[in-house]
């Protein structure tokens, strides 16, 4: 008996580090993801940026550009391309974290890890997790517990998510509004578009691809939902943890019963949401619900 009561809280803390340890994986995977669609977004860059000048060098030979723009507009496109070769050839990230270090099973390559090596880490992590839950000596009300300590960290994943989004939203909203500006006053020259008629058009094509991501991927919409998120499961744990508002009433295990249901109906509706703004703009209003 005295063994049993022992061994359940170590299987609770195993559990615990399993949770963050997934929660941490999750993050790197993210990372993982966007650096290699940089990569390859980078290198198309190049390459298109490069294909143009070599055309306009052997047979265009457009007078429009001065020679030594033209050479800043390659070294530009050829930095590009350099920067994405080197995201593709150094693909993953690094973990820093020495305790997740020391319990993955895959083998790094310079200390970097692939995202198909993080998902092999994150699958191998739950089944561990599967093993210690159905070991554990903790009961439901425990575990649903113990879930308020995921959702902390799920909190500092929507909100790192909210500032990435806010941070693309405010560079292609500079673009555009910068870049609106120039073109008004670059309209009211007429010297200024016959000489530099090649800085209009690349003025212009700025504009529309910035105006085109930004209305397709919706940055804006997106930073907003997961710091909603965020601060609904925040004010949520907050009153969780002083037992006011919707725990005042009940036992414990009805509190927990109650807590882990609306974290969970939170998480839903964030990933609904996500999901509404993946869809066509004809759909973006349900969004908004």
């Amino acid at each position: 008996m005295v063994s049993g009561e022992m061994n359940a809280p170590e299987g609770g803390n195993e559990i615990f580090d399993l949770n963050n340890k997934i929660v941490l994986l999750k993050n790197y995977m993210e990372i993982a993801r966007k650096k290699a669609v940089y990569g390859v977004v980078l290198i198309a860059f190049g390459v298109v940026g490069v294909c143009v000048y070599i055309i306009d060098y052997f047979t265009l030979d457009w007078q429009g550009i001065a020679p030594y723009v033209k050479v800043v507009i390659l070294t530009s496109f050829v930095g590009l391309l350099l920067w994405g070769v080197f995201l593709r050839v150094v693909p993953g990230v690094k973990i820093r974290e020495e305790q997740l270090e020391a319990g993955l099973v895959t083998s790094d390559h310079n200390g970097y890890r692939t995202f198909g090596q993080l998902e092999i880490e994150l699958r191998y992590i739950r089944d561990r997790r599967k093993e210690q839950t159905s070991e554990a000596d903790e009961d439901v009300d425990g575990r649903r517990k113990s879930y308020r300590e995921e959702a902390t960290f799920y909190i500092e994943e929507l909100r790192r998510e909210s500032q990435y989004y806010r941070n693309v939203s405010n560079i292609v909203q500079g673009i555009v509004i910068v870049g609106s500006l120039l073109g008004s006053f670059v309209a009211a020259s007429s010297f200024f578009v016959r000489e530099y008629s090649w800085f209009v058009a690349i003025n212009s094509l700025a504009i529309g691809i910035a105006s085109g991501f930004a209305g397709y991927w919706k940055y804006k919409e997106r930073s907003f939902y997961s710091q909603q998120t965020a601060d609904l499961i925040e004010h949520e744990i907050e009153s969780f943890d002083l037992q006011i508002g919707r725990y005042e009433q009940g036992d414990e295990g009805e509190k927990n019963l109650l807590f882990a249901r609306e974290i969970l109906r939170l998480r839903q509706d964030q990933k609904m949401r996500e999901q509404n703004l993946d869809q066509p703009s004809s759909s973006g209003e349900e969004a908004k619900k």
